[in-house]
């Protein structure tokens, strides 16, 4: 029985030392978790302030790509609707009591006109609801100065948001986003 307890004392000694490793391995651990889980947080700050960078880069990429296409487009159209016998211009005007924008600001348009007929024509990049909206005060604020009713409004976009369809419709806009969108059935 002696024997047999002195084995018991002696295995709970080596279970004791075991747990004792154990705890200082899971201190270990502990701080090893505490630490990675630092550098997580470290990294993924790190990724969002790129990713910042990144999305800042590519929106001054899109609307200087967009500058440049809608300055390469108005060239074109302006050629081709010369040729047919169009009139094609950049309206601008001074609107003093903030009637588009809330604010005194500069009011553009591209117009075109023939035989007395008023159309505006916008190519946006992107079109949202709050866009078509300024652009229908753009409208009423160049049919006042100039006294002449505008017969069509045209947008020509790549991507709406949800609701700028049915919004351009209810407004008399024609809205163009699609090739298939620009051949006539």
């Amino acid at each position: 029985l002696a024997e047999a307890q002195r084995r018991t004392e002696e295995r709970l000694e080596q279970l004791a030392e075991a747990q004792r490793r154990t705890e200082e391995e899971l201190k270990e651990l502990a701080k090893t978790v505490a630490a990675l889980v630092e550098a997580q947080q470290r990294l993924e700050e790190r990724l969002e302030r790129m990713e910042g960078r990144i999305l800042r880069r590519l929106n001054a990429f899109g609307a200087r790509w967009g500058m440049r296409s809608e300055a390469a487009w108005r060239a074109g159209m302006l050629a081709i609707l010369h040729h047919v016998g169009f009139q094609v211009e950049r309206w601008q005007a001074f609107d003093e009591q903030g009637e588009v924008f809330g604010y005194p600001a500069f009011v553009e348009l591209d117009v075109v006109i023939r035989d007395g007929t008023h159309m505006v024509i916008e190519l946006k990049t992107s079109a949202t609801l709050e866009a078509l909206a300024t652009l229908e005060r753009k409208v009423r604020f160049y049919e006042r100065r100039v006294g002449q009713p505008v017969k069509r409004r045209i947008l020509v976009t790549p991507w709406f948001e949800s609701g700028v369809k049915e919004a351009a419709q209810r407004m008399g806009w024609e809205l163009y986003g699609e090739p298939e969108d620009l051949i006539e059935e």
